[in-house]
């Protein structure tokens, strides 16, 4: 399969893979899907189907497997988002505790769509169903950065940095 990569960033691709794909025995190599899946999103800032199959591939895993994964999980991306994409915990306990506002906040600030990049492509948001933070609520991850108890002002400070 051909590579979704660069020649400089199948080197890159190649370095990271292979210190990861090296903690695990040789049999249990599939392990190793989500930290592979995560380095080509970090590539590209999204997980495009070339990069999916080849990821598959390079783990042994079916591509119906890679699919499911990211599927689940909502730290993958399946279109670009933006520089800062913010993911807004609307599960039922940090909406008690305020998250509705946060969402509206990025409605407002960021744009209506969710997931679509501003136009500078600096910032995106959408909505999540948990971020395993109930007790901290209202949470957000902004990249791989996780708040608690966030506040309007709290959000507008970190998205300004």
């Amino acid at each position: 399969m051909a590579s979704p990569f660069t020649p400089d960033q199948q080197k890159v691709f190649d370095a990271q893979v292979g210190k990861i794909i090296a903690r695990y025995p040789p049999e249990r190599k599939s392990a190793a899907l989500i930290p592979v899946l995560h380095v080509a999103q970090n590539i590209h800032g999204w997980l495009r189907e070339d990069a999916m199959d080849y990821c598959a591939e390079v783990v042994g895993v079916p591509a119906t497997r890679v699919r499911e994964v990211i599927t689940f999980y909502t730290m993958f991306h399946l279109k670009p988002v933006g520089k800062k994409h913010v993911q807004v915990c609307v599960n039922l306990s940090c909406w008690l505790m305020g998250s509705d506002k946060l969402v509206e906040h990025c409605r407002k600030n960021i744009g209506d769509e969710q997931f679509k990049p501003t136009a500078d492509g600096a910032q995106s948001w959408c909505e999540v169903e948990c971020l395993a933070a109930c007790g901290g609520g209202p949470a957000a991850q902004i990249n791989d950065d996780y708040y608690e108890n966030l506040t309007v002002e709290q959000l507008d400070k970190v998205l300004k940095k």
